[in-house]
């Protein structure tokens, strides 16, 4: 590397330039989205907290930082990128002494994060509700979320999917409409006229499961806002049917040539939240929606109005978009994990509840027993 002073130029301080010998031009070049977005955040965030960078916390380039260091990390996550674009190392790179950065991505899930960043984007919500709302989603991939209307159900659910997801090719936001009365809206339908096209629903949610089952190792949500807007056994059918019996969603024939799949598996990464209310607009839910759902209710006390209407904040959204999609795959090993509890006293006491909900009628089957024990 040489370095030439120029002259002239619109600084007000010495501008050089610099030329380069004796390197190697990759190919493809490497586009600066390959290491500077939300999935690399936590990583390049670290990074920047040990070394001048040419990035920003904003994931933009710095002005100025033409010449930075490049730590043992940074380098690792560069030929991590250029790897999956090309199935090749960087030259001139001694792979044994990068740190692997897939052992990097793996961070834990946390509670914690999840309620500093609700905290910081203006959103209050118990600690035991966040809780339960974590914890239903990682025991079973669909809830329901009830309780007053504006209670702050449906922004719950987009600020755990903004937080938690790379972007929003990882989620959908879908209002129900009244008059659903199938499950075109949600998975679409052949052309009759053109038996060789499937029309896809505008709502994207075909697009998001095939996505999900293109991406395993991340997980994908589904929230639909008003849920009981419509008898969600009409238009949800075909979703309540697999969760129960494993099997495939037919869509069609076989002879599509849009890249629709003729049977459709509805992934373990993928998770359902749905929100609802409950007044004369909204239907009701049968045992077969409610046995197959982690159902949530969102109560707000005297005790909380009074401590919101003393602490109304402007709500930020945007200050929550992938902060934590370092521990997306965490939270999906979470999930996955179904091993049973083993504890006498656990089942004991289970098997007491069972009898005291039985003198009302209320008892609970096979499944919720499963459930419960997972």
């Amino acid at each position: 590397m040489q370095l030439k002073r120029m002259g002239g130029t619109e600084w007000d301080v010495p501008a050089y330039l610099i030329t380069l010998k004796n390197y190697t031009k990759i190919s493809p070049e490497i586009e600066r989205t390959w290491i500077l977005n939300h999935e690399n955040k936590l990583i390049l965030d670290e990074i920047s907290q040990g070394s001048e960078v040419f990035y920003n916390n904003k994931l933009d380039l710095r002005q100025g930082a033409y010449l930075t260091p490049c730590p043992n990390k940074l380098v690792a996550l560069i030929n991590h990128a250029y790897r999956d674009k090309t199935n090749a190392d960087l030259p001139y790179i001694n792979i044994t002494d990068l740190t692997d950065i897939e052992e990097m991505k793996k961070i834990n899930f946390a509670i914690e994060p999840l309620i500093q960043a609700l905290e910081i984007s203006g959103l209050t919500y118990s600690i035991t509700l966040i809780i339960i709302f974590c914890a239903s989603l990682l025991t079973k991939p669909f809830v329901i979320l009830t309780g007053l209307s504006g209670s702050g159900k449906t922004k719950l659910a987009q600020a755990f999917v903004q937080w938690i997801c790379q972007d929003k090719s990882h989620y959908r936001i879908i209002p129900v409409g009244a008059d659903w009365t199938n499950r075109e809206p949600l998975l679409g339908y052949p052309n009759a006229l053109n038996p060789k096209e499937y029309v896809k629903p505008d709502s994207g949610v075909l697009d998001l499961i095939i996505h999900a089952i293109n991406q395993p190792d991340l997980p994908h949500f589904l929230i639909l806002d008003e849920m009981n807007l419509s008898h969600v056994e009409r238009y949800f059918a075909d979703f309540l049917s697999v969760m129960e019996s494993g099997e495939e969603i037919p869509l069609h024939s076989g002879e599509i040539e849009n890249g629709v799949p003729a049977k459709l598996k509805v992934p373990s990464n993928l998770f359902i939240i749905g929100t609802v209310n409950i007044d004369e607009t909204t239907n009701m839910f049968s045992p077969k929606v409610l046995d197959r759902a982690s159902t949530i209710e969102f109560p707000v006390t005297q005790d909380e109005m009074k401590n919101f209407l003393g602490n109304i904040k402007d709500i930020n959204m945007d200050a929550l978009t992938g902060k934590g999609a370092g521990m997306a795959r965490s939270f999906l090993d979470m999930a996955a994990n179904k091993d049973f509890a083993t504890d006498d006293a656990v089942k004991a006491a289970l098997v007491k509840f069972f009898g005291e909900l039985k003198k009302t009628g209320a008892e609970f089957g096979y499944r919720s027993a499963t459930e419960i024990l997972c």
